[in-house]
């Protein structure tokens, strides 16, 4: 799960995928729990995420058009999540931080692909909005909550497959992060290039 601590959790989730000719729709809802056993020194953590992924890969389109011949057939992609996590007030010292935070992701994908050949752009927007508390010791503050913020990223990524035993892949990726309470802007551009090789290939018996 994706709770902060240890010990033994409660899951409920479900999960839905169907489509239609050339759409796909999949829902996704999730409930995590720590500390089932109610242990009074330990926080009782609780995560909720509901989301849903739609896509479109177009099955009518002419092999021989100049247009998909060079780009590869494409295939579009869009997501919605949210995630809450959250503990009462009450465990904030038990586990050391107060926990009351919610996260959107919204993106969406375009991607083309060959047959040694694929590539993809990428846009995916992230919200974080935190309401928990300071959390103070014997006077000594031990948690302060982070702040607000909001991350753009955009990327563009590709897969080359020259022969049955190399795959070479590329991504280029960047981020436009900003922190509402504090005014701050962070930018960053990530380059990645790496390889896959296969020396002995399975055989069978």
């Amino acid at each position: 799960g994706n709770l902060s601590l240890p010990g033994n959790l409660t899951v409920h989730s479900g999960y839905f995928k169907g489509g239609f000719a050339s759409v796909l729709l999949e829902l996704e809802i999730v409930r995590e729990q720590s500390n089932p056993d109610k242990d009074s020194s330990l926080p009782t953590q609780t995560l909720e995420r509901a989301g849903t992924t739609l896509s479109w890969s177009p099955t009518l389109l002419d092999p021989d058009n100049q247009l998909w011949h060079h780009l590869g057939s494409p295939s579009l992609r869009g997501w919605l999540y949210r995630t809450d996590n959250s503990q009462p007030g009450s465990d904030a010292l038990a586990a050391g931080f107060d926990l009351d935070n919610r996260s959107d992701e919204a993106g969406i994908a375009l991607e083309f692909t060959k047959e040694t050949l694929s590539w993809a752009m990428q846009y995916e927007l992230f919200d974080y909005q935190d309401n928990s508390e300071p959390v103070f010791d014997g006077g000594y503050l031990i948690y302060e909550p982070p702040s607000d913020s909001r991350n753009r990223q955009a990327s563009i990524k590709a897969s080359w497959a020259p022969g049955k035993r190399v795959t070479l892949n590329a991504m280029l990726e960047k981020n436009n992060l900003v922190e509402s309470d504090f005014g701050n802007e962070y930018r960053s551009t990530n380059l990645s290039i790496g390889s896959t090789f296969i020396l002995v290939p399975d055989k069978l018996n």
